[in-house]
C-alpha cells in the first residue's frame, strides 16, 4: 500500500469530497482500491451542546480505553488564529484531551460546535466538528471505530457512515432503536 503524505497547502480528493491537510497531517489513507485497508468515517449527526460535551468526554475514554496514549490536536475551520497558530499540530496525552478543549474555549481559540477540532492518534482521526457534529475516521477494521460506531448508532438516531465511495449510509434505522 502507498501512503498519501500531504505537503503544505496540497489538496486531496478522496469521495467527490475536497479535503484539505496542511502541515504535519501526514494520515496514514489507503488509496482507492486497497480493500483490506478502506478507510470509514462515521458522524454523530447534528447534536445538542449537552451532547457534544458528554462526547468529548466519552472520546477521550474510548482513546484512553483502547491504549491510545498520545493525541495530537489541530484547530480547524472557524478557530481563532490570533490566539494560536492555526493548523499546528499540539502533541498531548489523550487523558488530558477533554482539559485542553476546555482551555482553548477559556481563551477564545475555539467553540465547541461551531469551528473545527481535529484529533488524530495512530491513524484514527476524530473531528469536532464546525457544523455541530462529531466525526471519527479510521481503517475499518480498527477496533476504536468499531465501538464508537456501535456506541453512536445506539445513541444517535440521526448517526451516518461513509466508506471510500463518498455514499453516506444511516447507522440507525428508526428512531426507536439500531438498525
Amino acid at each position: 500500500m502507498e501512503k498519501m503524505r500531504a505537503r503544505e497547502g496540497e489538496i486531496w480528493l478522496r469521495g467527490g469530497r475536497k479535503l484539505v491537510r496542511l502541515p504535519g497531517a501526514a494520515l496514514d489513507y489507503p488509496r482507492f482500491g486497497d480493500g483490506e485497508r478502506e478507510v470509514v468515517e462515521v458522524c454523530t449527526g447534528r447534536l445538542t451542546l449537552d451532547q457534544f460535551d458528554a462526547e468529548v468526554l466519552a472520546v477521550v475514554d474510548d482513546l484512553c480505553a483502547f491504549g491510545y496514549e498520545k493525541v495530537h490536536v489541530t484547530c480547524g475551520f472557524g478557530c481563532n488564529g490570533d490566539s494560536l497558530s492555526q493548523w499546528r499540530e499540539v502533541p498531548l496525552p489523550a487523558a488530558g484531551l477533554a482539559d485542553y478543549v476546555a482551555e482553548l474555549e477559556r481563551r477564545g481559540v475555539y467553540e465547541l460546535g461551531e469551528t473545527d477540532l481535529f484529533v488524530s492518534a495512530a491513524g484514527v482521526e476524530f473531528r469536532l466538528c464546525h457544523e455541530g457534529d462529531i466525526h471519527c475516521a479510521a481503517r475499518a477494521d480498527c477496533p476504536l471505530l468499531c465501538s464508537v460506531r456501535r456506541r453512536w448508532r445506539r445513541a444517535y438516531y440521526h448517526s451516518w457512515e461513509r466508506r471510500h465511495n463518498g455514499r453516506w449510509r444511516r447507522l440507525a434505522a428508526t428512531r426507536h432503536g439500531p438498525a
